[in-house]
């Protein structure tokens, strides 16, 4: 590397870096050669720093006319690593410059750097989108000065794969990747990488499903028009082993992610693939080693294991296996620990609920002997005539009978065996009438309490009803924000589809 030209050329870094033109023009009207001068160690241009900013657009709109009036080729000088001003621009995603660049010089969009990278590469490893959709339509599917060209072979399988790891499917899927049978091997890993990052992505963007649907609706679209279209070339070359070798590696990935939809169409594409080995695991078989569920989830565990044995011939239910080992054995064995973490969440669960549920029969219990307003001589409540006071002795019934339903049911949860076949109804019911017990003991306690403000404040403060009601429907509906997910995730469990829903059973033979 060259230090020597750094320092002098400091000022015109400066410059660069913070859109000042005006301090800067007299050198290059001075010194034309400044105009590509070395302005860092790394041998990097004014121009390049400039587009580098994504901020100094003057500078370099004014450095690209004077560079014009001198040597267009200048604009393709290249740093320490090979970077054009294009590089630069795609790398940041400073798209304003990538087109006044292209426009000046088309050619400028076919170099590569050091490592092989066009622009339009680089865009694509960085996620740049909006700046590789433009370098897609000014790239020209032409042999380049490295004697690749951008689209086809090695160097096209690499720009999906990047396409695919940016989570940019709808670009890969702008340009068809046209393999031979020669490059094609050596890509096969790349693009089986790829999938495996990419379906790791789509993941992680699904999960917050409230954000962004739209754009998550046309990823999934365009994922699926990609998984077609490879799907497509692969059957193309007619060959078993690059199908094999392919369609195998994708749907081994999807199987660990359950992405149904891609196993969907490389079944359909090609029926065999179902036969693939994955590390000694046919695809069946691996969907459900590599099944993930939450702690209380081993009902869908159970629901699993008892919707597989519907599925296979009656003599391989008592079958061993190489470690002499039945199939209910080792589903025994291989969910111990889940069986110990659920039983453990459900008595954590089940004591702390009965606290509350405890104190809200005492409440009501009490309450049914203590009327708002008090006695009459002859012991009848005050406003035993008001319709108020009907809908609180109504309230406190409701709430003692349900807040003692919701303990007896966490008390049969607390003293249950916890057996694997208790987690498939016997749990999860008791589970799901103990919530709804104690929601609507909490539910009429509240109504009860504010019925007795209103009948004892109502001839004083006569607004009293509205803004008491409001505060106390808050700790009820707190309750029901943070316990509803849960007895929703109980009842689809337990009475809901099983795993083997029946609008998936597509034919595969």
């Amino acid at each position: 590397m060259d230090f020597d030209d750094v320092i002098p050329n400091l000022p015109i870094y400066k410059a660069a870096m913070n859109d000042d033109w005006d301090s800067v023009e007299h050198i290059f009207d001075n010194d034309p050669q400044k105009l590509d001068a070395k302005v860092t160690s790394w041998w990097e241009t004014p121009l390049q720093i400039a587009v580098g900013t994504n901020s100094s657009h003057r500078f370099v709109t004014k450095l690209v006319d004077r560079i014009m009036e001198t040597d267009v080729q200048k604009l393709r000088t290249k740093s320490w690593w090979g970077n054009t001003a294009l590089h630069y621009a795609a790398k940041i995603g400073n798209t304003r410059a990538a087109r006044l660049l292209v426009s000046k010089d088309p050619g400028i969009a076919q170099i590569t750097n050091t490592d092989g990278h066009t622009a339009l590469k680089l865009a694509a490893r960085y996620g740049q989108q909006d700046t590789l959709w433009y370098l897609l339509e000014v790239t020209k599917d032409e042999v380049g000065e490295d004697g690749t060209s951008p689209y086809t072979g090695v160097s096209g399988a690499d720009l999906i794969s990047l396409t695919l790891i940016a989570g940019l499917c709808e670009a890969s899927d702008y340009y068809p990747v046209k393999m031979d049978k020669d490059t094609w091997r050596m890509t096969t890993k790349k693009v089986e990488s790829s999938f495996r990052l990419f379906v790791s992505k789509l993941i992680l963007l699904v999960a917050p499903c409230a954000k962004d649907i739209y754009s998550m609706k046309q990823k999934h679209f365009h994922t699926q028009k990609l998984v077609k279209r490879m799907c497509s070339i692969v059957m193309d070359k007619s060959s078993h082993s690059i199908a094999w070798d392919v369609l195998g590696t994708a749907v081994s990935t999807a199987v660990k992610h359950g992405i149904h939809e891609l196993i969907k169409v490389c079944v359909q594409t090609y029926p065999d693939i179902v036969w693939y080995n994955d590390g000694g695991f046919y695809l069946f078989i691996a969907a459900i080693r590599y099944r993930q569920e939450k702690v209380f989830n081993l009902v869908y565990r159970m629901t699993g294991h008892k919707e597989v044995e519907k599925h296979v011939e009656p003599s391989y239910k008592e079958a061993l296996n190489k470690d002499q080992k039945t199939p209910r054995m080792v589903f025994t064995e291989a969910h111990k620990d889940l069986l110990e973490e659920g039983e453990t969440w459900m008595k954590e669960m089940s004591s702390s609920s009965t606290v509350v549920g405890a104190l809200v029969v005492t409440m009501a219990f009490a309450a049914a002997f203590t009327a708002p307003g008090g006695n009459t001589i002859t012991g009848s409540p005050l406003f035993l005539n008001d319709g108020i006071f009907l809908l609180f002795i109504v309230s406190d019934a409701i709430a003692l009978f349900s807040s003692t339903t919701s303990v007896l049911m966490f008390l049969a949860i607390l003293t249950s065996r916890y057996a694997e076949e208790d987690f498939f109804y016997a749990l999860p019911k008791r589970m799901m009438i103990a919530l709804v017990s104690l929601f609507l003991s909490l539910a009429a306690t509240m109504t009860a309490f504010s019925a007795t403000l209103a009948l004892v404040l109502r001839d004083r403060i006569s607004w009293i009803a509205a803004p008491v009601i409001l505060m106390a429907s808050v700790p009820v509906t707190l309750f029901a924000m943070l316990q509803f997910p849960l007895l929703v995730e109980l009842v689809y469990s337990t009475y809901g589809q099983n795993i083997f829903h029946k609008e998936n059973n597509v034919l595969l033979h």
